[in-house]
C-alpha cells in the first residue's frame, strides 16, 4: 500500500494541467498518506471529488485545504463524523464557489438543520440561512417530523425566486442518502455542477 501511495504522488506530480480529481478515500485514510498525496496535487487543481469518507476527519480537512486552497467545487461522499460541519469545509476554501456533500446515515440531522435555517427573533418565524458559496447540494437521511416542519416553514418565509431552495424525498443511487437538499444563488447552477461533477447526483 505504501508503494502505491508513492507512485500515485509521483504520478500527480507530473499532472502539471490536471484540474479535476477522484479519488477513494480508503486508499490513504491516514493523516501521513493522506498529507503525502495533497501535497504532490497541482496549484491547477479546481475540483476533487472523494469517495468512501467515512473515516475522514477535521484534520483531513485542514490538510487538503493547505495545499488546495484554490478549490473551486467540492463532492464528499459518505460523510460521517460529527467533527466536520458545512460552515467549516465553506471556511476553509477560499474560492470555494459548489460543494456537494453525501452524509451518511448517522450523521445527526440537526448538525445540517442549524447551517441552513435559523430563527428570526424579530420576525418570529424560522428562514433559510443562505450559505456563503452560489451552490450547494446535500444529501442526508431523512429529518425528523420536526426538522421536517422547521425546513418547510424556512422555505415558506423566504422571499426568493423558484429553484433557489429545493428539498425533496430521492431513490438512493450511487449510494446517496435519500433525502435532498438544494441550496443555489441561480437556478441553472444545479445543472451547470452536475455537469462538472459528471455523475448522476440529481
Amino acid at each position: 500500500m505504501e508503494g502505491d501511495v508513492n507512485q500515485l504522488r509521483e504520478d500527480l506530480l507530473l499532472m502539471d494541467k490536471l484540474e479535476h480529481l477522484e479519488m477513494d478515500f480508503r486508499f490513504f485514510e491516514s493523516i501521513p498518506n493522506f498529507s503525502l498525496i495533497c501535497s504532490s496535487l497541482r496549484p491547477t487543481l479546481k475540483g476533487i471529488i472523494i469517495d468512501r469518507c467515512e473515516r475522514i476527519n477535521n484534520n483531513h480537512i485542514s490538510i487538503l485545504s493547505r495545499h488546495c486552497n484554490g478549490i473551486e467545487y467540492l463532492l464528499f461522499n459518505g460523510i460521517s463524523s460529527s467533527q466536520i460541519t458545512i460552515p467549516m469545509i465553506i471556511e476553509s476554501f477560499p474560492k470555494l464557489n459548489g460543494l456537494i456533500i453525501n452524509f451518511s446515515k448517522s450523521y445527526k440531522f440537526e448538525k445540517i438543520l442549524n447551517t441552513i435555517a435559523e430563527y428570526d427573533e424579530l420576525a418570529g418565524r424560522f428562514k433559510v440561512k443562505w450559505p456563503e458559496i452560489k451552490f450547494l447540494n446535500i444529501y442526508s437521511n431523512y429529518p425528523d417530523k420536526k426538522e421536517k416542519m422547521i425546513l418547510e416553514n424556512a422555505s415558506i418565509n423566504t422571499p426568493r425566486k423558484s429553484g433557489h431552495f429545493m428539498m425533496r424525498n430521492i431513490s438512493p443511487h450511487y449510494g446517496m442518502s435519500p433525502f435532498q437538499i438544494v441550496v443555489q444563488k441561480e437556478r441553472t447552477l444545479y445543472d451547470n455542477y452536475k455537469s462538472l461533477f459528471s455523475r448522476n447526483n440529481t
